[in-house]
C-alpha cells in the first residue's frame, strides 16, 4: 500500500506532465497560425503574367423629394474583366485589363457580352499601393458598346459614366487602395486617400483595418468619409459615408472579394440629393 509520500509524489509526476503538454501546446499553437509574411509588404504586385478573372456588381439608388413629389432612379452594372501584370517596377505595375461583360441596367438597357478572342482591352499602370498612375483605351470599349446590336447609338454620351477611362480609374482606386504597401499584423491601422474623378471630384478618406490574417489572407475593414466641395475652403456640397471589407492575398495585393456600402447627399439649390451605392467585387 502506498504511504502519503508515494501518493504526494505520483501526483507531483502527473501534474508535470500535464504542465510539459500544455507548455507544448503553446508552443506549437502559434507555428500554426504563423504566416511567413510578418516582414513583407502588403502591396500590389500581381504574379506576372497570370491572368486574374474578376466579376464587378455596383448597385445604386438615388431618391429626393421635390415640391412634395419623391423620386427615385435604380441603376445596376456588371462588369467582367481580366486582369494581367505584363510589366512590373519597382514602384509600378503595368496591368492588361480585357472586357468581357458591361452590362447596365437603369434609364438605359445595355447588354454587352465578348468572348476571349473578341474581347478588347485597356491598359493600366498602378503603384505598388494600388492607386492608378495612368489608364487607356476604354474610349475603343465605348464605341465598340455604342455600335452593339444590343446598345444602339441612342446611348451615345451616356455609357462613358460607367466605363471610361475615369469611371474605371476610380473604380479600381476604391477597391485597390486599401493597400497599405508596408508590412502589416494585428490590428495595425492605416489611413487611404483618394479623389473619385467621373463627372466631379469627389473625395474619399479610408482609415483602414487589418482584422486578421491569415496564411496568405488579411482581412481589411475600412470606414469612409466621403465629401466634396465647390472650391477650396468651402462647405461641401456632398458629404457621406462608407464602410466595407476587402479579403486580400498577402503574397500579391491582390483582392479576391471586396464589399463596400456608401451613403451620400448631394446639396443642390432646391433639394437634397441621397445616393445609396453598394460596390462588390470577386475573383472567379
Amino acid at each position: 500500500m502506498l504511504n502519503s509520500k508515494d501518493i504526494f509524489y505520483n501526483r507531483c509526476k502527473t501534474l508535470l506532465k500535464i504542465l510539459s503538454s500544455v507548455l507544448v501546446f503553446v508552443t506549437v499553437l502559434p507555428s500554426c497560425h504563423s504566416t511567413g509574411n510578418e516582414n513583407k509588404s502588403l502591396e500590389f504586385n500581381p504574379v506576372l503574367n497570370k491572368v486574374y478573372h474578376f466579376s464587378v456588381a455596383k448597385y445604386s439608388v438615388k431618391s429626393w423629394t421635390y415640391q412634395s413629389i419623391a423620386s427615385k432612379i435604380y441603376d445596376t452594372v456588371f462588369l467582367n474583366f481580366k486582369l494581367r501584370n505584363i510589366h512590373s517596377t519597382d514602384s509600378a505595375v503595368t496591368c492588361k485589363l480585357e472586357w468581357n461583360r458591361f452590362i447596365w441596367i437603369g434609364k438605359s438597357k445595355v447588354n454587352y457580352i465578348r468572348d476571349s478572342i473578341h474581347a478588347l482591352s485597356s491598359e493600366v499602370v498602378m503603384t505598388n499601393h494600388g492607386k492608378v498612375k495612368y489608364l487607356d483605351g476604354m474610349q475603343d470599349i465605348i464605341a465598340d458598346v455604342e455600335k452593339d446590336s444590343n446598345t444602339g447609338k441612342y446611348l451615345s454620351g451616356v455609357i462613358p459614366d460607367q466605363i471610361s477611362n475615369n469611371a474605371i480609374a476610380d473604380m479600381l482606386n476604391q477597391i485597390f487602395s486599401v493597400i497599405p504597401e508596408r508590412a502589416v499584423n494585428g490590428n495595425n491601422t492605416w489611413v487611404t486617400n483618394i479623389t473619385l474623378v467621373t463627372n466631379h471630384p469627389v473625395s474619399i478618406s479610408n482609415f483602414n483595418v487589418l482584422k486578421s490574417l491569415d496564411n496568405d489572407t488579411a482581412t481589411v475593414e475600412f470606414k469612409s468619409n466621403i465629401f466634396a466641395r465647390p472650391s477650396p475652403g468651402a462647405d461641401p456640397y456632398i458629404h457621406g459615408s462608407q464602410e466595407g471589407k476587402a479579403y486580400i492575398r498577402y503574397a500579391t495585393g491582390v483582392p479576391y472579394l471586396y464589399e463596400a456600402r456608401s451613403e451620400a447627399i448631394t446639396t443642390t439649390n432646391y433639394y437634397d440629393v441621397k445616393n445609396i451605392q453598394n460596390l462588390i467585387l470577386k475573383m472567379e
